[in-house]
């Protein structure tokens, strides 16, 4: 038993990056409560995350008037709603691919009420998603998103306007946050 709490001790006392610490029982509990909260981000971090969504919302924009192609992934030979969202999201190196349905799971569910510049939000009927758009502009009397739309090509479109976009709204999703609060770069 000596043996092994010694060996214990040499092997966590080497791994200067990891904070083990011999717990009473007492202490055990309080400690791993106080382990289930998560650290709130810094001002630097949120800031990184801020200006990500920027960029996502002003790149997004460039784009606008390209023709709707179904399963169309690239500028060139045109967008669908799922192929515009991943295409910008890939460009400011956040990894993502997929139908509108496939988008839907990741990140973090947001309801309209929470939902920020940058999310991805889902539009069908039922719990069915059918469609996806860009977040650009989110308050108490508007909701921008920026989509590819197989009447219009890539637009910008006021949800609160639109009783049709409307009456679709399903949820929106945060992957930003997901995944380390910005720590992308745009790619040119």
């Amino acid at each position: 038993m000596r043996k092994t709490l010694l060996l214990l001790l040499i092997f966590f006392s080497a791994c200067k990056s990891t904070d083990y610490r011999v717990l009473s029982k007492k202490s055990r509990t309080s400690h791993s409560r106080s382990q289930t909260t998560a650290p709130k981000p810094s001002r630097a971090v949120k800031s990184a995350e801020s200006k990500l969504r920027e960029e996502i919302a002003s790149k997004a924009k460039e784009y606008i008037g390209i023709p709707y192609n179904y399963g169309g992934k690239t500028p060139k030979a045109g967008f669908d709603c799922s192929g515009f969202s991943n295409y910008i999201y890939n460009l400011a190196g956040v990894q993502t691919s997929g139908s509108s349905s496939q988008l839907s799971i990741l990140g973090k569910k947001r309801s309209d009420n929470s939902i920020k510049k940058g999310d991805l939000a889902f539009f069908g009927t039922g719990d069915k998603v059918s469609h996806v758009a860009i977040v650009l502009d989110k308050s108490k009397e508007t909701f921008k998103v920026i989509h590819a739309t197989s009447s219009k090509g890539v637009v910008i479109s006021n949800v609160y306007q639109s009783q049709y976009w409307k009456d679709r709204f399903l949820y929106g999703r945060d992957i930003i946050s997901e995944n380390g609060y910005g720590t992308y770069t745009m790619v040119n």
